[in-house]
């Protein structure tokens, strides 16, 4: 996919220092923030980068550097409107998530509603502790710290974006290297070693898709269906 065309006076070069200025985040939280696809966000953030207006930590994480704060200060300065953006954008983004995951959830429990009182105590696609105890049933044993970490964020991520498909927020990055950004865990190692034993196990299921040239995970469909 080309690069969008990168603009200074572009409404998202704006945003997005905005909501850096208030707090690093992840290219995927962007995204969804956003309402855009990850891959056009990760291509404009690396644009900005290029200028010298942003970074990226080694755990995926973007900062807003010195200069990009220059620049925004110089756009509050020039733009009267420009501190209502801001109020509004900074406007308590877990808030903001908090809401979509309850309307998640009560979304997923009416569909549970309409089963009988025995499939609701099965089949709820909401209970993760459901989902560790059918993992430890499958491996035979307790989860290790890594795998239970990668179903965590993995059910949660499903939550709060309703995706059931996760995948890295750039190309050429492995799905274990990129996990391991995302929960902060310096041995990438360990966590492909966790995807392989989780999906021999049916527990997870990894995938490639052709059409977005990327692999992708997620919790397998066996799994909610506990």
């Amino acid at each position: 996919m080309p690069r969008p065309r990168f603009s200074f006076r572009s409404p998202l070069t704006y945003i997005l220092l905005i909501l850096l200025r208030s707090k690093p985040l992840p290219t995927h939280i962007l995204a969804y923030t956003l309402q855009e696809r990850s891959n056009y966000v990760s291509a404009y953030l690396c644009r900005l980068r290029d200028h010298g207006l942003i970074r990226r930590d080694e755990y995926g994480y973007w900062f807003i550097t010195d200069l990009g704060v220059q620049y925004l200060v110089a756009l509050e300065r020039a733009l009267s409107n420009i501190e209502e953006l801001v109020k509004r954008l900074n406007n308590d983004l877990t808030i903001k998530l908090a809401t979509i995951i309850n309307r998640n959830a009560t979304k997923t429990q009416q569909k549970c509603n309409k089963n009988s009182s025995a499939n609701l105590l099965n089949n709820s696609l909401t209970s993760f502790e459901k989902i560790v105890q059918e993992a430890e049933k499958r491996l035979g044993r307790g989860l290790s710290e890594v795998e239970y970490a990668i179903l965590k964020y993995l059910w949660e991520f499903e939550k709060v974006t309703g995706r059931k498909y996760w995948w890295p927020p750039e190309r050429n990055v492995s799905l274990a290297e990129a996990l391991a950004e995302e929960l902060r865990i310096s041995s990438i190692s360990s966590v492909s070693n966790a995807l392989r034993e989780l999906e021999s196990k049916g527990i997870l299921y990894l995938t490639y898709d052709r059409r977005k040239n990327v692999p992708k995970i997620r919790i397998d469909k066996s799994m909610v269906k506990q």
